[in-house]
């Protein structure tokens, strides 16, 4: 069976104020739990924002409070998983420009959850106007699917449920990095320098590894296997300021490692963390 998007009350109120607000196309991020297809804040347009009849453009610093809002909030397991758009009239789907948007976000995640798109729309009639929102998600492959939803209370048992149980995120610096002393990039001579370094260190302490590019990004992925421990790492373009995605049967992984990631760590110690606890996994299913 299809799960159910979970949204919180506030949230959904704050996407239907913001666009019987304004009669031109308007939007703002939605934040939340992906794993637990959870969304748990909706941001606004923003004065930087662009609103026309025909085009939305979101404003970062307004998308980058609301983010910041909810992780002071409700934790740092809360990140962004898409966002929610007002068509004029009655085009109810997600267009084209808009499912492109959402597939290069999908493909730069590279989690394999979809991207998250929220459509608004407004019917009158003679006697009244309803606004209704509708979800779909945009996955890898540029599929766009109708992502069934249900508005819940702030405080529902699932939403607290969720939180509880959201595995740990990483700070990322995602700008300015190469302005940074200990920015190394892979993709330069020191950074190749230092991941041969790492690679050896792997193999020294009996990892079998493997190396490869991943197809849609280049980005480069390590498989690392010892005994019965089988580990597929992403890394990042701006690593190792940042840290990598970690896989493990095919399901993401957040050792503690990563919440308090600092640009000595390695990959070896990466991949000890995960040798000596068990790491925590979330499933869509």
């Amino acid at each position: 069976m299809e799960q159910t998007l979970l949204i919180t009350s506030s949230a959904a109120q704050d996407i239907m104020t913001a666009a019987r607000q304004c009669d031109v196309e308007t939007g703002g991020i939605l934040a939340g739990l992906p794993y637990a297809m959870v969304v748990v804040a909706a941001g606004k347009p923003g004065p930087g924002s662009v609103q026309a009849p025909t085009q939305f453009t979101s404003d970062p610093a307004e998308d980058k409070h609301c983010l910041y809002q909810a992780k002071e909030q409700l934790g740092r397991a809360i990140t962004a998983v898409g966002w929610w758009h007002k068509h004029p009239g009655k085009f109810s789907r997600p267009s084209s420009p808009d499912v492109s948007q959402a597939h290069c976000l999908a493909l730069e995640y590279g989690d394999g959850i979809p991207v998250l798109v929220g459509i608004v729309n407004r019917e009158r009639s003679p006697t009244r106007t309803k606004t209704f929102l509708a979800m779909y998600g945009v996955d890898r492959d540029g599929t766009l699917k109708t992502v069934p939803w249900e508005q819940v209370n702030d405080n529902h048992p699932s939403i607290q449920e969720a939180l509880r149980k959201a595995p740990c995120q990483p700070e990322v610096c995602s700008e300015g990095y190469w302005n940074k002393d200990d920015f190394v990039f892979y993709q330069n001579p020191v950074g190749r320098k230092r991941i041969t370094q790492e690679l050896a260190q792997l193999k020294q302490a009996g990892w079998s590894v493997t190396t490869s590019r991943r197809k849609q990004d280049r980005l480069l992925m390590i498989t690392a296997v010892r005994s019965d421990i089988k580990s597929t790492l992403i890394l990042p373009p701006e690593y190792p300021l940042n840290p990598p995605l970690i896989y493990q049967h095919n399901k993401p992984v957040y050792p503690e490692i990563l919440c308090r990631w600092s640009s000595l760590y390695s990959l070896h110690a990466i991949l000890d963390s995960l040798s000596c606890n068990t790491p925590q996994t979330r499933d869509r299913s």
